[in-house]
């Protein structure tokens, strides 16, 4: 028996491969099917997630009544990527604990370029003998698993309009839940927006301690929360990603709140909003707090290269091979898991991958715009690492280097 496939034309299902127009497109059986329908993603929420009970149950609601939802902030940072992953493992345990739900199959798509390769990098599919044929196999698979409305997909940090990438348009007739995420204010009818907001300043105080005081049984003491809240507040505007790195510079150096709050205050940190909320002086804020963190060359050019990978994870092993040698160091100086303890990187446990923040990003590469004299190591790995279809040519390849 071979795999199955869904003939679109005629809505049916049968069994072998699948021939149409200029495609032969050849499908999983449903056997080969799990739960979680993707990889390549980070999904796990990080430790110290609290609150958004009310963001949680809201979005329950619309996504088990198969709703299309965009979460939206006007910046970057506030949340909303920990508020998807949070959801995708509830439903995840949910199934593993009784096998019941409201989903057959779940879905976590970090976007990408476009919808079109944010899906073959993450939606598992049967790979085709062409490339030019995997984009197709993967909305294939897609539209298969979606077919009977019982798939919920979440696509996380989508920064172009539908008009500007013509996948997500496509994505609009996926039946069942869709969530995304954007900073996008207006993005389309077909996706309801859902505003996320600002943590409470309790729960920003939560966050940092359980940052600055992880494996320990520290606690901020009574005498520090005037100070704390002054700075959460005043000086990080609540703003969830930078009462995080926050934390972690406490943590390093290490300082109590009243000696952080004095460093901050010397160096005249303080993010600063527009009425409609967007950050209007990150670059200069986060300066001061680059360099409070005191890095080294070595860190500096792995932040560099870090700023021009796309907001997806990097294997442990692959940034190993393709980032220490042009900052000088080896793998026994472990300078990425110091980067991450120092709040610059993320890091996913389970996957043993690194990734860095695009708020982070998008400020590293304007304060160094990275060039190719610093980080030749890396774009010959990405030379090598490249794979060019019997279409392609190795000159207009070149667009896909990162320099």
């Amino acid at each position: 028996m071979g795999p199955e496939v869904v003939n679109k034309n005629k809505n049916c299902v049968f069994n072998g491969p699948y021939a149409g127009r200029d495609l032969y497109i050849t499908m999983y059986q449903e056997s080969e099917r799990e739960f979680v329908v993707t990889h390549n993603a980070n999904i796990k929420p990080v430790s110290y997630f609290t609150g958004r009970e009310t963001e949680l149950k809201e979005l329950r609601q619309r996504i088990e009544e198969g709703r299309k939802s965009v979460l939206v902030s006007g910046m970057g940072g506030i949340g909303k990527t920990h508020i998807c992953r949070k959801l995708f493992e509830e439903y995840l345990n949910k199934h593993a604990e009784d096998g019941n739900g409201p989903f057959r199959h779940i879905g976590y798509i970090e976007y990408s370029g476009d919808m079109d390769g944010s899906l073959q990098n993450c939606l598992k599919f049967k790979q085709q003998d062409s490339p030019e044929n995997n984009r197709e196999a993967a909305w294939r698979e897609l539209e298969y698993l979606a077919s009977d409305g019982k798939l919920l997909l979440f696509v996380d940090n989508v920064d172009k309009t539908l008009g500007a990438d013509p996948g997500l348009q496509r994505l609009r007739g996926i039946p069942g839940a869709v969530v995304l995420t954007s900073r996008q204010a207006s993005f389309s009818d077909d996706f309801e927006p859902y505003r996320i907001g600002f943590l409470d300043m309790e729960q920003c105080k939560e966050i940092y301690e359980k940052i600055r005081y992880e494996g320990s049984r520290g606690k901020i003491g009574p005498e520090e929360v005037e100070d704390l809240e002054y700075i959460i507040e005043n000086l990080a505007g609540r703003h969830t990603i930078t009462v995080e790195l926050l934390a972690h510079l406490a943590r390093t150096k290490p300082w109590t709140v009243e000696k952080l709050r004095e460093e901050l205050g010397q160096k005249g940190f303080r993010l600063a909003f527009h009425k409609n909320g967007e950050l209007v002086n990150i670059q200069e804020s986060y300066e001061v707090l680059y360099d409070l963190s005191s890095l080294t060359d070595a860190e500096q050019n792995i932040l560099e290269a870090f700023s021009v990978f796309p907001y997806i994870p990097l294997a442990a092993e692959t940034c190993n091979q393709w980032l220490l040698a042009d900052a000088g160091v080896s793998e026994d100086d472990d300078i990425l898991m110091g980067l991450y303890q120092k709040g610059w990187l993320q890091f996913a446990v389970e996957q043993e991958s690194y990734a860095m923040h695009p708020v982070f990003a998008q400020f590293i590469y304007e304060k160094y715009k990275p060039n190719t004299e610093k980080h030749t190591g890396l774009i010959e790995a990405c030379r090598d690492y490249m794979e060019i279809p019997d279409s392609g040519s190795a000159l207009m390849s070149e667009v896909y280097t990162f320099f």
